[in-house]
């Protein structure tokens, strides 16, 4: 950045800080590094309780895919039985 770039952002930055107690609608306005600290904790809030309810009722147990293919192995299995069962009827 040139030069005078850094000038005026120097000069944008000092006259925010400035402004921030010159004219304040709110007594929280007038607490310097509020805003920093309320996004902070906004942020950390919003993560950790998206990470809350992922567990809660997003994420699986590790073998729960496992459980899974084992009842559909065994619903076929009851499947190919009653096959069976019927194929051994008619030839009687």
């Amino acid at each position: 950045m040139k030069t005078w770039h850094w000038i005026a952002l120097a000069l944008l930055t000092v006259a925010t800080i400035i402004g921030q107690f010159i004219e304040s609608r709110y007594w929280w306005e007038r607490i310097p590094g509020f805003f920093a600290v309320f996004g902070f904790i906004g942020c950390w809030l919003l993560i950790f309780g998206a990470k809350i309810l992922g567990n809660l009722m997003i994420y699986q147990k590790p073998d729960y895919y496992d459980k899974i293919a084992l009842v559909a192995d065994q619903k076929e299995g009851q499947k190919d039985d009653q096959k069976d069962e019927r194929s051994t009827d008619a030839h009687h």
